[in-house]
């Protein structure tokens, strides 16, 4: 019996699926739960390898382009909570500070 969780659709996060299709003797699909999401569904002749397919796929370019946006809003908050806190006298800026601890605790990040 394989146990590999599937991971969760790249397009909608939502939960994944798979199944035995059965117009044909070893197929399986994976794919999205959400049939209102456009993502792609795929087959190949075995549970196993339509399981590994399914979440070793890529990232979509979508999902890169949000994340280096994360990335570079983090920065820019970083340079902000610095300048505000020198601007004035090391004590202003400690809600940008906390925000910033905040999303980098979330994204594992924390120094």
């Amino acid at each position: 019996m394989i146990t590999d969780e599937l991971k969760p659709c790249p397009f909608c996060g939502g939960e994944s699926f798979i199944r035995a299709d059965e117009s044909h003797s070893t197929a399986f699909f994976v794919g999205c739960s959400d049939w209102d999401c456009f993502g792609n569904m795929m087959w190949d002749e075995t549970e196993a390898e339509a399981r590994r397919k399914w979440n070793t796929r890529a990232e979509s370019a979508e999902v890169t382009a949000i994340r280096e946006q994360n990335a570079r809003m983090v920065e820019a908050l970083r340079f902000y909570a610095g300048s505000i806190r020198v601007a004035a006298g090391n004590d202003g800026g400690w809600r940008a500070a906390e925000v910033l601890a905040e999303i980098e605790k979330e994204a594992g990040d924390a120094p």
